[in-house]
Formats: C-alpha cells, structure tokens, sequence
C-alpha cells in the first residue's frame, strides 16, 4: 500500500477478556512505502478464539 504520509498512525487497542479457550493469532506483515527513500514495515497480530472441533465427521 502506497501512501503519502498524511494519514494519521492508527493505534491497535487489545480488549481484555475473561473467557477462557484456545486462541488463534493471525499476524499480517504490511509493508508501506511513503517514498524511495522511507520504508516502513508494520506487523498485525489478530486474536481469534475457536469453538470446538470444525471438522464434518
């Protein structure tokens, strides 16, 4: 993603949860490019709980 450094930085705020259970992390690796000169990478982790067995038996 290309941008020109006007946007403003977006903070991640995690929600603290009692619930208890098998946690999925999903992490993205994004790499922004504001010119030739600056390039900024950035890493996502998001929380995904699962509920049980998914598979068709």
């Amino acid at each position: 993603r290309r941008t020109t450094g006007d946007e403003p930085k977006k903070e991640l705020e995690w929600k603290k949860s009692n619930e208890s259970g098998p946690v999925v992390q999903k992490e993205l690796n994004e790499t922004i490019v504001r010119s030739r000169e600056e390039i900024e990478e950035l890493l996502e982790t998001e929380d995904r709980r699962q509920f049980g067995d998914i598979t068709d038996e």
